[in-house]
């Protein structure tokens, strides 16, 4: 895969920084990277013209029979979504004219022409009281709802279908339809997509041989997206997903008749007495909000006392077989109560244990209000702290009493025990808030967030993650070092967010596959902010071969050399307290390192021969690093060696935080016995470095008795130093 680097840019070269240089007025046809809102308003206005004088289930399918003919490229569902949206929001005149594809070619590129000067609004850099900018706000909308955040089927059916389990009692009673008769639904719209497709794909097929018959019509004439429902249940179904052109309600806004929620709460068109779908992975993307939608407008009452506690439990029910299939073995449970330091009875979602590591769980089934989206600032902080602040304080409370407590009891409602732990033998907490709908950016920007004060001061940065991001992230990182590792590097990213941006999961998932997310390294030197933006091919032909039934289609992997997987799934395997810190710590070295270690794995039998035991390899990255002994056996005097030899690696390099893990070789073949885990800050200490004075020097002496080694040589003390700079001075 190639890099994908959207925008590097030095804010220091740009010269002009004032409004009317920002948005000189321009035509949209002059440059992309130009125009005024004048432009924006007319071009705006003129697509809405046209939508309203011709035939819309002919727009529609201009727009989405690109993808019939295995074209996705040309049939961006974010501007079919938005032709949708307009359909339905303006008056229809009385006769609507048939449409060509000369029309649709037409059509297709102002749409596409009206998201990139939204998309440039949207990165518009304007003072906060600017004029320009406030006739712009609502534009960036376009840019948040549509461009990305969709989900994977595999991914948002397991979502609904739990949340249509917890809600078929309900349904039945209220709806008149089951939970089935909705999965049903889709199944009857996909698999009706499919089959017609495939017939219409044959008549092109056939068509090529008669260039006078357009192959736009012949799409048309065989009503590829129409849906007709077998039984009442499922129409009753379609009828809550559709609307009529031009039924909704219209709204302000520099794109004339617009009500932004349309296209979202109604992915199906009813016209002419048919039910059309032009667009599948709507209906699925947004049914887990609808049935939401459904229940809250039919039944207040139900919808605050229970369902919203079931939504909960079903992002933490997920949540937990999410990372459980990860963390085989794990120690889980949900639902837990605890009583703090203040005797006051706390609850929390969920809680794995798994090595030293936990995991806790705060589930918010809420979503960010179109109000928060469009930039109202008290409707951003609102929405925000009951997702987000509200849960992370809930679980940085269980996580200070889990670290605080030697014996820290959890108990279900009636007090009966559940789970017990250490907390002296959990070294890392992760704070994971799985939330109901896709929050994108406003699930990146926490160190902003923070500095508003709407997350609790000097917090563990909690891992807010939309729930199939969740799905997608441990489906692609199967393995516990894997994940571990990413969770650290994705957290601390929120130290560095003011100049690497992204948009969402996705585009940190990519830079992690890519190139590691370590971002202390300060990529792309020469630019003061840079825009990171995923290219997602692997991961879409991945999933669709799964949701096309694929049983096992080749995954995205890590960038490793071959023997590191086997050799960090084999540390993972062993049982060994502090496994997996082991494991991501050799996961996050270079490649030169990991070939080294393999290397010296491949050699230690015949240096054991000469009877040199024990074996030492020393890696390190800034920061941290690592010891691996391998020996031959193990006793108490060689453990103190070990152990003092490691503490002098760990101040020689000003490390923070060191490892060492022990291998015995039995039989030529090593497993590991312990390791040890020192994350104790390195500081300045003389008897220390006294220590680790007195140890080089005794193996220096001790190995040059019989061989004098070069210049540019290791020094034999073991401190990594060449000879000349070490005891050859």
């Amino acid at each position: 895969m190639n890099d994908t680097l959207t925008c590097a840019v030095n804010m220091n070269e740009r010269k002009d920084t004032s409004e009317d240089a920002s948005m000189r007025s321009a035509s949209p046809s002059d440059s992309p990277f130009t125009y005024s809102h004048a432009d924006y308003v007319r071009l705006a206005e003129s697509i809405a013209i046209r939508v309203r004088t011709h035939d819309p289930v002919q727009m529609l399918t201009g727009f989405a029979f690109p993808n019939l003919l295995l074209k996705p490229t040309d049939a961006h569902p974010a501007l079919l979504e938005f032709l949708h949206h307009l359909i339905l929001t303006e008056p229809l005149a009385d006769a609507q004219t048939e449409i060509n594809e000369q029309f649709v070619d037409e059509l297709f590129a102002d749409v596409r022409r009206l998201f990139t000067m939204t998309w440039l609004a949207s990165s518009f850099r304007a003072p906060p009281d600017s004029g320009t900018r406030s006739e712009i706000q609502d534009s960036i909308a376009l840019d948040s709802l549509y461009v990305r955040g969709k989900s994977y089927v595999v991914h948002q059916s397991v979502l609904l279908r739990r949340l249509l389990t917890r809600v078929d009692d309900w349904m039945k009673l209220n709806l008149q339809f089951s939970a089935q008769d909705v999965l049903e639904a889709i199944t009857l719209i996909f698999t009706g997509l499919n089959d017609k497709g495939n017939g219409v794909i044959q008549l092109l097929s056939a068509l090529e041989k008669e260039p006078a018959t357009s192959g736009f019509r012949t799409v048309c004439d065989h009503d590829v997206f129409s849906i007709s429902p077998p039984t009442e249940q499922i129409r009753r179904v379609l009828v809550l997903l559709a609307a009529a052109p031009g039924s909704r309600r219209r709204s302000g806004g520099p794109l004339p008749g617009v009500d932004w929620a349309s296209s979202r709460d109604f992915p199906i068109l009813y016209h002419n007495d048919k039910f059309y779908c032009f667009n599948p992975q709507a209906v699925v993307d947004e049914l887990p909000r609808l049935v939401s939608k459904w229940i809250a407008a039919q039944d207040k009452r139900y919808f605050d006392r229970r369902f919203v506690k079931a939504r909960e439990g079903v992002l933490t029910d997920i949540a937990i077989d999410s990372l459980s299939a990860i963390f085989s073995n794990a120690e889980y449970s949900n639902n837990l109560y605890y009583v703090d330091a203040n005797s006051q009875q706390c609850e929390t979602d969920g809680i794995l244990l798994y090595d030293d590591v936990a995991f806790v769980i705060e589930s918010k089934a809420g979503g960010v209000s179109f109000s928060a989206r469009r930039g109202s600032r008290e409707r951003i902080k609102r929405d925000f702290d009951a997702l987000v602040g509200e849960a992370t304080r809930q679980a940085i409370r269980t996580a200070s009493f889990i670290r605080d407590n030697p014996t820290g009891i959890f108990t279900d409602r009636n007090g009966s025990p559940l789970l017990t732990l250490n907390g002296r033998n959990i070294r890392r907490i992760y704070v994971i808030v799985p939330v109901f709908d896709s929050m994108d950016a406003f699930a990146i920007e926490l160190a902003d967030a923070s500095a508003l004060g709407m997350l609790p001061a000097s917090c563990h940065w909690p891992w807010c993650v939309y729930i199939n991001d969740l799905q997608l992230v441990t489906d692609i990182l199967d393995t516990p070092s894997a994940l571990l590792l990413y969770l650290d590097r994705r957290l601390r990213f929120n130290d560095h967010s003011s100049w690497f941006r992204v948009h969402d999961e996705l585009d940190l998932l990519d830079y992690f596959m890519r190139r590691g997310l370590y971002l202390e390294r300060r990529p792309f030197k020469d630019a003061d902010v840079v825009q990171w933006q995923a290219d997602s091919t692997e991961l879409d032909r991945y999933f669709a071969a799964l949701a096309m039934g694929h049983s096992s289609p080749p995954k995205p992997r890590l960038p490793l050399p071959d023997g590191i997987p086997e050799l960090v799934g084999a540390i993972e395997n062993s049982g060994v307290p502090a496994r997996t810190a082991l494991a991501s710590e050799i996961l996050s070295l270079g490649a030169d390192s990991q070939r080294k270690i393999l290397e010296m794995l491949e050699g230690i039998p015949r240096r054991l021969a000469r009877r040199r035991n024990p074996q030492c390899g020393v890696f390190t990255r800034p920061g941290a690093g690592i010891s691996i002994w391998y020996v031959e056996q193990l006793n108490p005097t060689i453990i103190d060696g070990l152990r003092v030899e490691d503490a002098c690696n760990k101040y020689e390099r000003k490390a923070n935080e060191w490892l060492s893990a022990i291998f015995i070789i039995t039989n030529g073949v090593p497993s590991l016995t312990s390791v040890v885990h020192d994350s104790t800050p390195w500081k300045e200490d003389s008897e220390m470095k006294a220590i680790v004075r007195s140890l080089r020097d005794h193996k220096y002496r001790a190995r040059v008795q019989d061989h004098r080694p070069g210049r540019n040589d290791l020094c034999p003390c073991g401190s990594g130093r060449k000879f000349k700079l070490c005891h050859g001075r």
